[in-house]
């Protein structure tokens, strides 16, 4: 298996992944693709992963390829099973470990110490960047998102006391509820990330009823005048 280095990290193609786990290349691809959709939903960077790239197969031909870290193979790893999935995570992980290994015996006692606590720095920085990405926003902040959503169903209706916020508050409620969960992915409020809860603010504080709503708000409380 060859090992390259991409961006400053090391790497192995997908030529040589779908060897080792036994599948075709362009099933592979094919799945990897699918992945990068789903890291882009969640607006992360799929450079971390998989890197796009090309090779020459046998007829001279320029296919697409990736060029895989070791975060795209933990990612691969994850979704196999039994024997399969161990071996592969056995495989990619020593020969990670030898590319690490290689680079280091090149160079003086001093600058590996310098590397290794540079790397330890980089881990510490992904466990705090990881419990970011999964803490999720205080009842405090919770709480001053539902002050908002209330402020702004009640001055679209014109007030609380209007026959419009009587009629449809409930659906406007909904309505925005509906857009704040699409845009962040969740189910209820309480679930939006911590370090997105300035971007919580900005999305709800931008919200507006849509036409047909602006209609129906003006007819009501005209009839109730």
């Amino acid at each position: 298996m060859e090992l390259q280095k991409f961006n400053h990290q090391n790497t192995i193609t997908s030529m040589e992944v779908a060897e080792m786990i036994e599948r075709q290349h362009n099933e592979l691809l094919k799945t990897i693709r699918q992945y990068i959709n789903y890291l882009a939903e969640g607006e992360i960077p799929h450079g971390d992963f998989f890197i796009e790239s090309t090779y020459y197969d046998a007829n001279h031909q320029e296919r697409p390829c990736y060029n895989i870290t070791k975060k795209g193979c933990d990612m691969i790893a994850n979704k196999l099973t039994g024997a399969k999935g161990t071996i592969f995570t056995a495989l990619y992980v020593k020969r990670f470990e030898e590319m690490e290994q290689t680079l280091l015996n090149g160079i003086s006692p001093e600058l590996q110490a310098i590397i290794m606590q540079d790397k330890k720095l980089v881990q510490h920085d992904e466990r705090i960047k990881a419990l970011e990405e999964t803490k999720y926003i205080s009842p405090l902040q919770k709480k001053e998102l539902t002050k908002m959503i209330n402020e702004l169903v009640i001055k679209a209706c014109g007030g609380k006391d209007t026959q419009a916020y009587k009629k449809v508050s409930k659906k406007l409620y909904s309505s925005l509820n509906h857009k704040v969960f699409e845009k962040f992915s969740i189910s209820q409020r309480a679930e939006i990330p911590f370090i997105k809860y300035d971007e919580a603010v900005e999305f709800i504080s931008n919200w507006y009823p849509d036409f047909d709503q602006k209609i129906e708000i003006k007819k009501l409380n005209e009839e109730s005048s």
